[in-house]
Parts: C-alpha cells; structure tokens; sequence
C-alpha cells in the first residue's frame, strides 16, 4: 500500500506524539547517559523519520529525511500490525486496527511549508491536529511535536516537495505491482510484533481515550462555571486516567508475546506508574 489509504493528520500527528513518548520513557529506564539532553532532542528536534526507524529499527538515522524510505517504514509498521490482526482486535479493538492500518502516515514536508505557500486545507488540517495535540496529557508540551522548521529545514522540505508529488504515482504503482522496497523486507520479516511497537500502540490508545474524556468534559462541564466547573473537570479526568488504565495493564499483561518484552514492560509499566500518581494527586 506504502501510501496511507484514508491518510488522518490528526491521527499521525498522535501516533507520532505516542512513539516519541514511548522512546522518552525507554531512556528514562536506560544507562545512556545525558537522557534530559536526549529526551529533549527525540520531542523537539528528531524527525518523524528519525523517529520512525527508532521505533523499528531501533537505529537513530543521521539524514534527516529519505521521504520514501520514510514511507517504507510506515509500511513496515502497518504490515506488522495487519499481520498480528487477531492480537490486535484482541487487545485494542477493530477501531485501533483501522486507524493504524489505514490513518496513520508519514507527515510529509508538503505540510510544514511556509505559511504563504501552505494549502488552505492542509492548513486547516494543521490547525484541527495542534488542537488536538494539545488536548493530550503528557508531561511536555506536544504541540512542539508540530513546531514550525528551521528556513534551512523548510527550504529542505519546499525542494522537497516537488520531487515528492511527482512519485506519489509512481510509489502507487511500486506498491500494486508488489515491487516495492517493503516486499523484500516482508519475505525476511518474522510475523511477530515487537515489543517497542506494542508499547507505542498501548501509548497511542491511552492518549486516544483521555482525549474522548477532555472532549466530554469541556462539553458537559461547560454549564458550570468557578469551583463546580473544576470539580466537574476533575471527575471527567480522573475517569479518563482509570480508563487509560484498563487498556494499558492489558497491554503489559501481553507483552511476552512480543519480541523484546522487556522493552514493551519497560515503558508500558513507567507510563502506568504515571498515570497512577496523577490519579494520586487529583483525589
């Protein structure tokens, strides 16, 4: 497929939030040293290729874009997933499944143009997405994760964008025809889901559910207002992180089945341990 089928920059732009906190919380639990350094650079400054590879490969990629390899490694990601289907729909549901395997894609440079330059849509699409990259309880701010380039990355990504539209119909054909880069790797490629992968997902999910609630908070407390408004948010919160619960602890109960299982433990465990004391603090 390479292309996403019913490409969502809403959800890509969480999915891509999700991964980048899933490598954080690995480096938090890791011997590397300068993690404030490193943890800044995966939130604010690595690309989502950069990011992509870590998640899949595990490799930090000096260039800071290839947009069909990019393309490739989203693929490999939505091949993954569709061949663990069963665990899927199992531990996360047909919505999950759908949204990864048809939604989530390569955020390509065509939207980080300048402002002049942007598409009205895709800057309307942009601007639905940081709204709703902001309505994510994390412990930083994600609306960086959509941070406006550098002019030397946004002239990258305007020389960029060219050559990009032209093989969009050229990458359709590759991906019909089976002679794309990810049928090699798919011949080679266990079927089992890693670890890493598994943590991004239980990630993506639990965001994906506090964001229903804040949605439903600021809709059924916006009634009230002064010390009843709070008292009302805080219900609405406190129900969204048991919820991130359930399907977080359902995750880590499965990730033995995964690959590298320390590493889907590892992460899953510390989002959880986080999420408990914010229940902690807002009883």
């Amino acid at each position: 497929m390479i292309l996403a089928e019913n490409f969502n920059l809403q959800e890509s732009l969480l999915f891509s939030i999700s991964a980048r906190e899933t490598l954080c919380l690995l480096v938090s639990e890791s011997k590397v040293p300068h993690k404030t350094e490193l943890k800044s650079f995966l939130i604010n400054e690595a690309t989502n290729y950069q990011i992509m590879s870590l998640i899949v490969d595990g490799i930090l990629l000096l260039d800071e874009f290839n947009y069909f390899d990019e393309l490739v490694l989203f693929e490999r990601i939505r091949i993954e997933v569709k061949e663990n289907k069963d665990f899927i729909y199992e531990l996360f549901g047909a919505d999950l499944f759908d949204d990864v395997t048809k939604k989530v894609g390569s955020i390509s440079p065509e939207f980080f143009l300048l402002e002049d330059d942007m598409d009205p849509k895709i800057r309307a699409m942009l601007d639905s997405a940081k709204k709703a990259a902001a309505k994510v309880d994390l412990d930083y701010d994600t609306k960086s994760v959509v941070r406006k380039f550098k002019p030397d990355t946004v002239k990258k990504g305007i020389s960029l964008h060219a050559r990009i539209i032209k093989s969009f119909d050229n990458l359709k054909q590759q991906a019909s025809s089976g002679t794309n880069a990810v049928t090699s790797f798919v011949k080679a490629h266990p079927a089992e889901i890693s670890g890493v992968l598994l943590a991004v997902l239980a990630i993506y999910v639990s965001s994906k559910l506090y964001k229903r609630f804040y949605s439903k908070a600021a809709k059924s407390c916006s009634k009230f207002k002064g010390s009843k408004k709070t008292i009302c948010m805080k219900k609405f919160q406190i129900t969204g992180y048991k919820t991130q619960l359930i399907d977080l602890k359902k995750a880590a109960n499965k990730c033995g089945m995964t690959k590298n299982p320390k590493k889907c433990i590892t992460a899953i465990q510390i989002k959880i341990d986080k999420i408990n004391k914010k229940i902690s603090k807002a009883v």
